[in-house]
């Protein structure tokens, strides 16, 4: 299917734990079932294992992990703001679905890369 960049929310909670993450740093994706605002909340954790923020309620992502079982891989593609124009960062994900994210989770990654991620490796 492709590689497509997703920017999350949430992040004004998780600031310290952004800060410690960097562009190109893989990410888990967490569903919180027993989230009590969205039964289809995905979290995304740093590869510490530290919330950084959520994938939008309605974006795409969430209709093709759930009701598409697309298998996908992510990363860090930048962290912006922490200026005097935006003085919160937030966080840009670059998604690799389908055969990109096979080959992406196939590829040897360095040991302080989050386990593999296909659909969503963890639930809560």
């Amino acid at each position: 299917m492709g590689t497509y960049t997703l920017p999350l929310v949430g992040e004004s909670q998780y600031q310290d734990a952004i800060r410690c993450a960097s562009p190109g740093d893989g990410v888990r994706l967490a569903h919180e079932s027993g989230n009590a605002h969205d039964s289809r909340a995905i979290r995304v954790d740093d590869i510490t294992g530290r919330p950084i923020g959520y994938v939008p309620r309605d974006s795409w992502f969430t209709s093709a992990m759930f009701d598409q079982g697309v298998d996908v891989a992510a990363e860090i593609k930048a962290i912006e703001g922490g200026d005097g124009a935006r003085p919160m960062l937030g966080v840009v994900l670059t998604v690799y679905t389908a055969q990109d994210a096979r080959a992406r989770l196939a590829t040897p990654s360095p040991a302080s890369a989050p386990p593999a991620m296909g659909q969503i490796v963890e639930h809560r």
